[in-house]
């Protein structure tokens, strides 16, 4: 079996000069170095999802939110919001969520279940009656939708006599 070989000489005029050289040299060792600092930070995690609390006090309450504030498409979030109150909450306890933002998640759920939900074209408001206790924590299970590149602001509420009587402002930045 005969292998076929090619030959190719170069003439002085194909080299490259020493300037060339050294400029093509520099730029794969930055290339290199670039890709060397995304394999690094991914390592250490800092390119990876991330949960934040936000925490608001007012009107006897105390609001704590935890939320994704960098997220990747297509993947399960965490959202949890806790509320005490040392004289309880009453008769319901509402709390208000910001539509625009949670319209890029998909919800599979919400616990515990509420009595009532209501939006008033801003905000979905969840009520229930008489929780028990001075401490009530919701949670949410959802996944953030494709098609959003950049973040977004959100915030959370909790209604004394359907106004706020505390919010909680957050923003969550999607990457890919």
């Amino acid at each position: 079996m005969e292998t076929a070989t090619t030959t190719r000489t170069t003439s002085p005029g194909d080299a490259l000069s020493e300037k060339e050289a050294r400029r093509f040299r520099d730029l794969r060792r930055v290339g290199i170095a670039f890709l060397a600092a995304i394999v690094l930070l991914a390592a250490t995690g800092l390119l990876g999802q991330k949960t934040t609390t936000a925490k608001g006090t007012g009107g006897g309450y105390t609001l704590s939110v935890t939320y994704p504030s960098v997220v990747h498409p297509g993947v399960d979030v965490r959202f949890e919001i806790v509320v005490s109150n040392p004289n309880g909450f009453g008769k319901s306890l509402s709390i208000a969520l910001d539509h625009h933002y949670f319209d890029l998640f998909d919800l599979n759920s919400l616990r515990p279940d509420p009595d009532s939900s209501s939006s008033n074209g801003t905000a979905l408001v969840y009520t229930w009656d008489s929780p028990p206790g001075t401490t009530f924590r919701m949670s949410l299970d959802m996944y953030a939708e494709y098609g959003e590149h950049f973040g977004l602001d959100g915030r959370t509420s909790i209604l004394a006599g359907g106004l706020p009587a505390v919010t909680v402002r957050y923003h969550t930045r999607w990457v890919p």
